[in-house]
């Protein structure tokens, strides 16, 4: 388990999302109920009583506007403002899991079936959570926001440049460019424009599979972090602008505005780090003709437990 301090993954994913949007003012509460899917979720009484605020975050592997995605990273974030802990949960997408009106399915095609409801309610079975709060961004919307701020600064190691140069060739098919836009040359510090990003976090079968995949998606949102909290307030306010419409959560802005202010005012605010199904505890499989992740479900709802309170 790796420890980090506050102003790393806490901030990207709960932070720099929706409430950068807050930070300049741009949206209110019935804007952002244009994108709620279902039951708006309090969490006011939660932060007054110090109670741990469970959070599904969903990154969404979606190509073009307003088609099903599925989730292409999964997240549960628990906060204990009682102890200042945030602890983030990774769930494998290719775990497989039973998903209702769909039998045995990837958890992450829960969300291509049914939204955010299905995928909470996908969780919530298998795993035995009662989570009901969620926040999904598509991600590759956010390759807009890279490119405004002027991309991300990204370590490539040899094996991912060639993978991001294949993502590369399916994204330029689908954008009708030429086939070798925005190919990269050499290993090293790149800094990536948003197309590259995205082909970057994309990057699954060289590595260390999805658990090298996760840490990639990680490392662009805090290559956008870093490059956000350089910027003027114009600027800001561009990249703003670039996100309205690309977020959806069911936690009122009046809430996702009061926690904001809880975390940044506790600078020693610790994040653990772990993912579900942990090493040792699945095996890889087919089923019905697709590559899965097969669990010890029993032993990883025990360990997922130990993590969200």
């Amino acid at each position: 388990m790796k420890i980090f301090k506050k102003r790393s993954i806490l901030v990207a994913l709960i932070i720099i999302i929706i409430p950068i949007l807050l930070l300049v003012g741009l949206i209110n509460k019935s804007q952002n109920n244009k994108k709620i899917t279902i039951k708006p979720q309090n969490i006011e009484e939660d932060i007054k009583s110090n109670k741990n605020i469970n959070i599904a975050l969903f990154g969404l592997d979606r190509r073009k506007d307003n088609e099903p995605a599925r989730s292409d990273s999964i997240i549960i974030a628990s906060i204990d403002l009682k102890n200042k802990e945030v602890n983030l949960v990774s769930l494998l997408r290719d775990t497989l899991v039973d998903i209702k009106g769909h039998k045995k399915d990837k958890l992450n095609h829960a969300y291509a079936y049914g939204g955010a409801k299905l995928a909470l309610d996908t969780i919530n079975k298998n795993f035995d959570l009662d989570i009901d709060k969620y926040l999904a961004v598509d991600f590759y919307s956010l390759a807009k926001v890279i490119d405004i701020i002027g991309g991300v600064d990204i370590d490539l190691k040899d094996y991912e440049v060639e993978e991001i140069n294949k993502n590369l060739v399916e994204l330029n098919k689908i954008e009708e460019l030429d086939k070798k836009a925005d190919y990269i040359k050499g290993s090293g510090i790149k800094t990536l424009n948003g197309r590259q990003a995205v082909a970057y976090s994309r990057i699954r079968k060289k590595g260390n599979g999805d658990y090298e995949r996760t840490e990639r998606q990680r490392n662009v949102l805090k290559g956008l972090l870093k490059k956000y909290e350089e910027k003027e307030k114009d600027e800001q306010f561009e990249m703003a602008m670039a996100i309205i419409g690309k977020v959806s959560t069911n936690i009122p802005i009046n809430d996702i505005k009061k926690l904001k202010s809880i975390i940044n005012e506790n600078i020693n605010f610790k994040v653990s780090q772990n993912m579900i199904p942990y090493e040792g505890s699945f095996k890889s499989t087919t089923y019905k003709g697709m590559w899965c992740i097969e669990a010890n479900m029993e032993d990883n709802i025990k360990a997922l437990h130990e993590y969200i309170k």
